[in-house]
């Protein structure tokens, strides 16, 4: 919106027909401004001032000017009013009762303008007896504080504030009785401690139906839980300028912590959500709204509200100002949503009945863009990915507003990707993509909708349609995973914003999975070596030939298989497995169902966490052993100093998919994981050879289940599985420990056979997220392991490249020579 400067002839324009006897909320609308404004261009023209609390002016009415009066009630609380000649500064003025100085507080105020004449307004309470209706006062005097004369008198008669006649501040002008009305309920029950008496809440209801008249109803009155009520209502003043609301029960004064609102651009219909607190006490609530105007009063009914539940049915009945109705809802409920789970799940639910974007905007102008993903998280953070089309380059930035008002700023180019099609093309024009992560927008509510707005050069605002916020935590780490193309994120939106996005993410689905189920199913071995765990995943057609493959090994005897879902939706389909082979091979079985998707790391962490066996034997549902023995032959490795023991791994043709692991800086000098000998038949040389190696593959790999617990297990940061196993080597070397290559323990590895069937993970940035985390945690560590060429011979590139055969049926050693540790 453009405004233009007011010249003097069209604020006197104003100011005259305020005159004339028009409202000044209706001339603020002629003019296209506010009714505040109104009344601050009054204030320019002293023969038209409305009212003056406090004005510094060094001349001072130094004469009585009669008649002066004063009001009591309570007992002790006494109003006096007086006209005086002119405005005063009343700062740190002093008032005497009788000769004696009135304690503090005081209240001191002054109303009126140049042709109704100017009032001066004291309230406070005087201790000395004496102050009863009927009586008259001794000898008053207020003086400023500079020692200047406002007002002597002697006499008075002392009048009750509320007569029995109902007639409130008889004989006094409206401004005056209105201005009264505001330093007793407003300013008194503050200053002089009166808000909880019920006395003085008397005198409150008393002086406002006396002076405002009979107050007016609420078309609608909806509970929000407990003690908020959602009120809806027409007024006769723009709620606009109303800059406090009083609350008036039958035991207590208090302010309302909220202002009213338009509920539509035009009109005057209004809403105002009330703090109905207990202090206010049973029955009728008189709210008072006090702006720059009149004031103006709602009487509340003690069982006018309708149930919570009505909130919902409010809103779709009326869809042209529901929006308007939930920005305010929002953001005056952001204190109490934290520690209010039912008024959370109000909230949440209303968002869903309400339009969330608006439509379509400037299409015709070459100007358009979206949010067409959101993802809120548990801690208050929110991913965005969002396009931007402005050929004209006349945005400035784009603003994320929060349900609760609360602005932050995205500056499209700082994180943007180019945008594909559905056939993987780039889409013409300059309409980029980017994603932003904002942490810590309070109050929590992961789900709460936004809005998108454009800043124009000119500083004009166009808002932007925006996706629903996705708050489910499964669902919104899938739709991370896959929001941008993995080439397209570099270092900086990497640490900018995915990292800290997919990190939140993982909180959420571990949270919101819980804790894992256990059952321990067929025979229970009653002592037990090897505790096997094998996390599973969408494929559960191997399970039958890893049964068999185990069940050939007289070292199963000793050992029990710990079998971790981690795709819960299976687990009816792998107890009937289970079932079929439990008859068949008699295996000590533990099922361990996880809650959530949790990924590899956190897959094996479940299972470790029931495991009984000395040994912790990580094995991927695709791993088959090739001949029995294969785990004594891991466990003869593992010697003093040792932390973990990997085997060698097979493709189903028998040639080599691990033989150690390495560390390698791949061609963008980014560090990646290798494995010795990959591809190579089986007999290669060095292939059989026992020896040290840098780390060894989660896939399979031996470790001493008490040495797993005090490093914590696997670390969970990494998304879906990937750098979990190089990460958990670099720890084990960090606490002193080595890792061994045991080429006599042989097993087939149908590789990455689970992780394919999950979506987000090969169409998406979770592998280019892992390889950074891994290298931004473990890159110093790295160059110095493999900077030694002699310790690490065989990761010299090229060298086993140039390998020898050797015999195809060459026999595997018996056990490790620790003599080759380095």
């Amino acid at each position: 919106m453009f405004t233009t400067r007011f010249s003097e002839t069209d604020i006197r324009r104003a100011v005259d027909a305020c005159r004339s006897g028009r409202h000044p909320s209706d001339v603020g609308r002629d003019f296209g401004v506010s009714e505040r404004t109104i009344h601050r261009w009054r204030r320019r023209f002293p023969d038209d001032v409305a009212e003056a609390d406090a004005v510094a002016t060094p001349s001072l009415a130094t004469a009585v000017l009669p008649p002066c009066r004063i009001f009591t009630a309570m007992g002790d609380l006494a109003l006096l009013t007086a006209p005086i000649a002119e405005p005063v500064p009343l700062a740190d003025a002093g008032m005497r009762w009788g000769g004696l100085a009135v304690p503090e507080p005081l209240v001191f105020s002054v109303v009126g303008d140049p042709e109704q004449g100017y009032h001066l307004l004291v309230l406070g309470r005087i201790p000395s007896p004496g102050l009863a209706a009927g009586s008259d006062a001794p000898a008053v005097e207020v003086r400023t504080a500079a020692g200047d004369i406002v007002l002597q008198a002697t006499g008075i008669a002392i009048e009750p504030l509320v007569p029995a006649d109902g007639l409130v501040l008889p004989q006094l002008p409206d401004l005056v009785r209105q201005r009264a009305l505001r330093v007793l309920a407003e300013t008194g029950g503050t200053f002089l401690k009166l808000h909880e008496d019920p006395s003085f809440a008397g005198l409150c209801r008393a002086l406002v139906l006396g002076v405002v008249g009979r107050p007016a109803g609420w078309g609608t009155v909806l509970s929000l839980g407990g003690r908020l009520q959602y009120c809806v209502g027409d007024a006769t003043f723009d709620p606009d300028d109303v800059r406090g609301v009083l609350l008036v029960g039958s035991r207590g004064v208090r302010r309302n912590p909220f202002l009213p609102q338009r509920r539509a651009a035009a009109g005057r219909r209004m809403q105002l959500v009330i703090d109905r607190a207990e202090a206010l006490g049973p029955g009728r609530v008189l709210v008072l709204c006090i702006g720059y105007g009149p004031p103006a009063c709602f009487v509340l009914e003690p069982d006018a509200a309708a149930p919570t539940t009505a909130l919902h049915r409010h809103l779709q009945e009326e869809p042209d100002e529901a929006l308007a109705a939930r920005h305010y809802l929002l953001r005056c409920l952001r204190p109490y949503i934290r520690a209010n789970a039912p008024l959370r799940a109000l909230l949440r639910e209303s968002l869903t009945l309400i339009p969330q974007t608006p439509p379509a905007v400037a299409a015709g102008r070459g100007l358009a863009g979206e949010i067409d993903l959101a993802i809120g998280f548990s801690d208050g953070g929110l991913f965005v990915r969002g396009w931007l089309a402005d050929p004209q380059g006349v945005v400035a930035d784009l603003q994320l507003v929060s349900a609760f008002d609360e602005v932050r700023t995205i500056a499209p180019d700082a994180l943007a990707f180019p945008r594909t099609g559905a056939d993987g093309r780039r889409r013409p024009g300059p309409d980029d993509g980017f994603v932003a992560y904002f942490p810590n927008l309070q109050p929590v509510m992961p789900d709460a909708p936004v809005r998108l707005r454009a800043r124009l050069s000119s500083g004009a605002m166009v808002e932007l349609p925006v996706a629903s916020v996705i708050g489910e935590a499964e669902r919104g780490r899938q739709e991370l995973l896959a929001s941008v193309p993995p080439n397209s994120a570099g270092e900086a939106m990497l640490e900018q914003c995915l990292a800290p996005a997919i990190a939140a993410a993982i909180r959420d689905v571990a949270a919101d999975a819980g804790e894992s189920r256990m059952e321990r199913l067929g025979p229970v071995a009653a002592s037990v070596d090897w505790s096997i765990v094998v996390p599973l995943y969408r494929s559960l057609e191997l399970l039958p030939a890893q049964f068999a493959a185990l069940s050939a090994d007289p070292d199963m005897a000793r050992a029990e298989l710990i079998l971790v879902l981690d795709s819960p939706e299976q687990e009816d389909d792998l107890r009937r497995a289970l079932h079929g082979l439990g008859l068949i091979y008699g295996l000590s079985v533990t099922l361990v169902v996880n809650g959530r998707n949790l990924g590899y790391a956190g897959a094996v962490n479940a299972g470790a966490a029931h495991a009984r066996g000395r040994w912790l034997v990580p094995l991927n549902s695709d791993v088959l052993p090739r001949r029995p023995g294969w785990l004594s032959a891991l466990r003869r490795g593992l010697l003093p100093g040792i932390g973990a023991v990997g085997p060698l791994l097979l493709f189903p043709d028998d040639t080599i998919q691990h033989a150690g692991l390495y560390y390698d800086r791949g061609s963008d000098g980014a560090w990646l994981n290798r494995h010795f000998l990959k591809g190579l038949p089986r007999a290669s040389a060095g292939a059989l050879q026992p020896r040290e190696v840098p780390g060894v593959t989660g896939a399979c790999f031996v470790v001493a289940t008490e040495t797993f617990h005090k490093l914590g297990g696997f670390c969970t940061d990494f998304a879906i599985g990937d750098y979990e196993d190089s990460d958990f080597c670099l720890r084990l070397r960090e606490a002193g420990l080595r890792l061994w290559y045991a080429p006599e323990a042989e097993l087939y590895h149908l590789e990455r056979h689970s992780i394919q069937q999950h979506a987000s993970y090969l169409r998406g940035v979770a592998s280019r997220h892992n390889r950074w985390l891994h290298g931004r945690r473990w890159a110093a560590a790295m160059a110095r392991l493999m900077d030694d060429p002699s310790r690490w011979a065989l990761a010299r590139r090229g060298d086993w490249r140039r390998s020898l055969l050797a015999a195809p049926d060459a026999p595997a050693p018996a056990a490790a020579d620790v003599s080759m540790v380095a």
